[in-house]
Order: C-alpha cells, then sequence, then structure tokens
C-alpha cells in the first residue's frame, strides 16, 4: 500500500472545492482493500492478454469497486489525500487493511487445506 495505480487514480480525479467530508477510516479501509484486490485480479488475468491496455483495466476495476460501495471517485479521491496528508491517520488505515487482507488469506487457505484433507 499504496500502489502506483491508486496514487495515479487519485491524483487523477478532480476534487471538489472545500473541505467537505472524508471517508471514514474503517471504511476507507476496505476500499484500499478492494483496490488492491482489483489491482491483483487485472494483473493476474486480465494483463496476460497483451491487447489489454492495464491502466484502463486497472481504472475500470477501481471504478467498480468504488460504484459497489457507492463512492465517488470525488470523494474517494479527496479521501486518499486528507488521509496520505495525515501520516497518523493513513497508518492506522494501511495497518487496518493489511490485517483484513491478511486474515482473508488465512480463511480461504484454511478452506482450502480442510477440503482437501
Amino acid at each position: 500500500f499504496p500502489s502506483h495505480d491508486i496514487l495515479h487514480f487519485a491524483s487523477s480525479c478532480s476534487s471538489e472545492t472545500g473541505s467537505g467530508s472524508v471517508i471514514k477510516q474503517d471504511e476507507m479501509a476496505d476500499v484500499l482493500n478492494d483496490i488492491a484486490l482489483a489491482e491483483g485480479f487485472v494483473e493476474s488475468y486480465m494483463f496476460k492478454d497483451s491487447s489489454i491496455n492495464k491502466d484502463s483495466a486497472v481504472q475500470a476495476e477501481i471504478d467498480k469497486a468504488l460504484q459497489l460501495r457507492k463512492i465517488t471517485p470525488d470523494l474517494f479521491s479527496r479521501s486518499y489525500r486528507y488521509y496520505r496528508s495525515h501520516p497518523d491517520e493513513f497508518k492506522i488505515i494501511a495497518d487496518t487493511a493489511n490485517a483484513r487482507a491478511a486474515k482473508a488469506r488465512d480463511n480461504s487457505y484454511s478452506r482450502r487445506v480442510l477440503k482437501s484433507s
């Protein structure tokens, strides 16, 4: 965290002026986890097809992840910039996202081990 693609996405969104609200820390951790999964999907499955533009594919998957959570690109971008400018808060978010991803991997691995037993 953060990947180059997230940084590119956040900087490419236009943001609303004014302080506005930001995504709450807990939800932001989930959003970053969703985006990491989307990037991994593109890297693992879609990018093997050389006819696919990686940046466009990643952007499309990020858009889907945001739409599923009913978060606009502007809100995500504003929130991401806010948290990146507040490193203590961003560290909590990143640590939470990483812990949730590790737990999901462990659960997935445990299910596979149980099935093969």
